[in-house]
């Protein structure tokens, strides 16, 4: 799976799950959600070369509002959720 596709189907995943993405971030990075562990230790926030990028419910979030402004799906709305994960998270 890519972060496109995360993205695109941000609705399908667990409120409480983080995506994990392989840098550098792009709409074709390979990604995955996983679920917060209880105590999560370091290592559960790596996946095979995939590193902490964002909380789904924060990415749902970005994404309405951004919805809101005007902007449709595909690679564009990938690339502004990078920037945020960038700069503003």
């Amino acid at each position: 799976m890519f972060l496109r596709d995360v993205i695109q189907a941000i609705a399908d995943f667990p409120e409480d799950g983080f995506i994990l993405a392989e840098q550098p971030w792009s709409p074709s990075s390979r990604a995955v959600v996983r679920e917060f562990p209880d105590d999560p230790p370091v290592d559960d926030m790596t996946d095979d070369g995939r590193i902490y990028f964002l909380e789904v419910s924060v990415a749902r979030d970005l994404l309405e509002d951004l919805r809101n402004a005007g902007w449709s799906d595909g690679d564009a709305l990938c690339e502004r959720v990078v920037q945020y994960a960038i700069n503003d998270a």
